[in-house]
């Protein structure tokens, strides 16, 4: 039951990008600092800070029981959503609330390359008493140049500059 309400982690509205369609309410507490429903757009999201070891301690309500659920949680990159984590279960307690904590890092291992900058997270928790759908803004924080684009960007820099450096040295011989 544990991980089935993690998706209120990553369920909160999205007044710019999502919004969440369900009956289900969360809030999540990241290096000190907690976010709710009030954290709903691009200039107010919620903060991942650079950090090893972070975790993201998390509570979540529905309004009524889902049992025989399903769920997933995936980061928006470009067109297509990398998935990061999912979960399945019964529910046969008939639980309408949940609590735990999640290493961020876990979430980091399932992506193919390190991300930094702003992102869109969607997550989707489904099952016999009602679905919960939502989408929320992350600035995921940390150094641009330690990541595919940045990288990718230094090196064409790079480049451009000998080339305009060598450009120049053969009309000055």
């Amino acid at each position: 039951m544990a991980v089935v309400m993690l998706a209120a982690l990553f369920l909160l509205p999205m007044a710019a990008l999502g919004v969440i369609d369900g009956p289900c309410s969360g809030t999540v507490t990241i290096d000190g600092v907690e976010y709710d429903e009030s954290n709903d757009t691009e200039n107010n999201p919620i903060v991942i800070p650079d950090k090893p070891g972070l975790i993201a301690s998390w509570t979540g309500q529905t309004d009524n029981p889902i049992t025989n659920h399903r769920g997933t949680v995936g980061i928006v990159i470009g067109p297509a959503t990398w998935e990061i984590e999912d979960w399945e279960g019964e529910n046969a307690e008939n639980s309408q609330s949940a609590r735990g904590d999640y290493a961020v890092d876990d979430a980091k291992d399932f992506l193919p390359f390190d991300l930094v900058g702003l992102y869109e997270l969607q997550g989707s928790h489904a099952g016999d008493g009602g679905t919960c759908d939502g989408s929320v803004m992350l600035l995921i924080e940390g150094n641009a140049a330690t990541t595919p684009i940045g990288v990718a960007s230094i090196v064409g820099t790079l480049a451009a500059g000998t080339g305009v450096a060598m450009a120049g040295r053969k009309k000055a011989a």
